[in-house]
């Protein structure tokens, strides 16, 4: 389990590293005491709680001696579990554990909370836990709103930070999360809520200090360097970080692709390989489904409590990691199994222990981008070893049980051998899949939008009179020029959040005719805002009809509004939301505005 005597060279308890041994395994779950080992008990247990009923824990004791299999296997080894309860150092676990507890508030509560509770604290040692840690969030089941939960995140102990993957997890309901990240790790904050957690940046100093500081971002804007990156220095606290996008790794010397990993430094100019990555960071949801992972020049927008921007003449940076890593495997012909285009294709990655998720593409096929521990071309080492992946049409359940399974009966075909490794790629023809569904034929291709993008002024809010650039993405790669001319856009201006799901029957649907082509210049007006709340213009690009699924949204919210509510009271109302109230007679203003509305513009 874990050790409550780690000692460093006089002797004394090593605090840390006991603290990290301890809350490695304390919530997660307790695997020896479920079911499948012969105890029945219910799956509910992690190794606190299991502790902490003593009475119950002595009784399973009785019990397993009965079970010569089970008590053997846990009382004559060093792992020795069920004896353990027998002590008298845990009839009270939480009075035991308690100097610990009080090391990890003291050295990593620097943010938003002051304390966490002991059965709320989670260390992850290697982004393989990650597994784990998604299991124990599904069963906590909070219900009391923004329970504060201390994740910790250790640098892995892979051996080159290429070949080491992003710790990756989902964020549970009614949570709100502080997430260290130590120096040389990475973090994916796609599952994470951005106004519901925190980040702190840890590391140690020289003398094995740890030292830990919360990250706020910059007042000042990021800009793009003659260098093709994107750099601000942080100003919004105690420490100077330096946040940056790189250029991209794989570009070359003349291009201006930029990475969309943030990358932060602590002291940068004296530690130039001294730094976290976050993936996937400027995380913007309109809607359930619709989430833009785009950073804009809006000064106020924070992230994971980070505040960072661009200058307002530099082109909006994309920051979705979704295709970054060292291995791509193809999966196609995806037809031949009953799979249509826009159906999710599940991949498990069973070296890093995760589950990725793709949509399946026009021509039938998914393309997974994976970290592995990838060798070099003369290398010996235990890297070039096969690695498993399972290919399946639903989502793997996360439960200790269905993973299990799932790792066993991976397909012997899809092991990523050495040459495969060294060639970074991996394409699947055949994916052997069981479906009931009936293979589609295929038929010829017809040109069809797939995505809108930005060329060109894409912003987090709008004013009057602002243009914005949209292009039409088609099916085929180089469609000729009288194909894409008859490309046809619209639009729907509501105050719903939700996208439309039939647009063309929607009563605000309008064709915006005479105008065709691959590009679409849009110019918001000023009737489409409305004093008292947010609009949203969706844009759709289509030949035949269009679809709900190939669109852009606009967020229409003026800056600032003042709305005459009851009470005699204003709302001050900003970008659509209420910020504040005041009273009219403090304001002294005259009580005969019922029925009038006064905006700035």
């Amino acid at each position: 389990m874990f050790r409550l005597n780690n000692k460093d060279e006089n002797n004394n308890i090593e605090y840390f590293s006991t603290s990290i041994d301890i809350f490695s395994y304390l919530n997660f779950n307790f695997k020896e005491a479920n079911t499948a080992r012969g105890l029945n008990l219910p799956n509910r247990y992690t190794y606190l709680s299991f502790l902490q009923t003593y009475s119950e824990c002595t009784a399973i004791d009785r019990i397993a001696t009965t079970l010569s299999g089970e008590y053997n296997k846990y009382h004559t080894t060093a792992e020795n579990y069920y004896s353990y309860v027998s002590n008298e150092e845990f009839t009270n676990i939480t009075t035991t554990l308690s100097p610990y507890l009080d090391y990890i508030n003291f050295t990593f509560a620097k943010g938003t909370i002051s304390q966490y509770a002991l059965e709320n604290i989670y260390v992850l040692a290697d982004t393989r836990d990650c597994e784990n840690l998604t299991i124990a969030l599904q069963e906590r089941g909070d219900t009391r709103k923004l329970t504060a939960l201390l994740i910790i995140c250790l640098k892995s102990n892979r051996d080159s930070s290429n070949n080491t993957p992003t710790y990756s997890f989902k964020q549970p309901s009614n949570t709100f999360l502080s997430i260290v990240v130590f120096e040389g790790a990475k973090l994916d904050v796609s599952g994470i809520d951005t106004r519901n957690s925190e980040i702190l940046y840890a590391k140690s100093d020289t003398t094995n200090n740890i030292i830990v500081h919360l990250l706020l971002g910059s007042k000042q804007s990021m800009k793009k360097e003659n260098d093709n990156t994107l750099k601000a220095i942080g100003d919004m606290g105690d420490t100077k970080e330096t946040y940056i996008f790189e250029k991209a790794p794989h570009s070359d010397d003349n291009s201006h692709l930029i990475s969309p990993i943030l990358r932060i430094y602590n002291d940068k100019i004296n530690n130039t390989n001294d730094f976290i990555e976050i993936h996937n960071f400027a995380k913007d949801e309109i809607g359930e489904d619709n989430i833009n992972y785009i950073l804009g020049s809006d000064c106020k927008q924070r992230y994971f409590g980070i505040s960072l921007h661009l200058a307002d003449d530099t082109t909006p940076h994309n920051t979705d990691c979704s295709h970054e890593g060292n291995f791509e495997v193809i999966v196609q012909n995806l037809n031949l199994y009953g799979l249509n285009k826009d159906d999710k294709l599940y991949l498990y990655d069973c070296e890093n222990k995760q589950q990725l998720e793709r949509i399946i593409k026009d021509d039938y096929s998914a393309t997974f981008s994976l970290t592995l521990n990838l060798p070099q071309q003369d290398e010996v080492s235990q890297r070039n070893l096969s690695s498993h992946i399972v290919i399946d049409s639903e989502a793997i359940k996360n439960d200790n049980e269905s993973i299990a399974e799932c790792t066993h009966n991976a397909n012997a075909n899809f092991q990523i051998n050495k040459l495969a490794k060294l060639a970074k790629r991996y394409i699947i023809t055949d994916a052997k899949l069981k479906t009931s569904k009936t293979p589609l034929q295929t038929k010829p291709t017809t040109l069809r939008v797939k995505e809108i993008v930005y060329e060109a002024g894409k912003a987090m809010y709008y004013k009057p009179n602002d243009e914005v650039m949209l292009k039409a993405k088609h099916n085929k790669d180089n469609p000729s020029k009288e194909d894409k001319d008859e490309t046809k856009w619209a639009y729907i201006l509501t105050d719903s959040q939700n996208p439309p799901q039939n647009p063309s029957s929607h009563k605000m649907f309008k064709i915006d005719k005479g105008i065709t082509g691959e590009t679409y210049q849009v110019k918001i007006l000023k009737e489409y805002f409305n004093i008292t709340k947010t609009n949203y213009l969706y844009i759709y690009a289509y030949m035949g009809s269009p679809s709900p699924k190939v669109c852009q949204c606009l967020r229409i919210a003026y800056p600032l509004s003042l709305k005459y509510s009851h009470n005699n009271t204003f709302h001050i109302i900003e970008y659509g939301e209420i910020q504040g109230q005041y009273n009219i007679q403090a304001l002294r203003i005259d009580k005969n505005i019922h029925d009038r509305i006064y905006y700035i513009d």
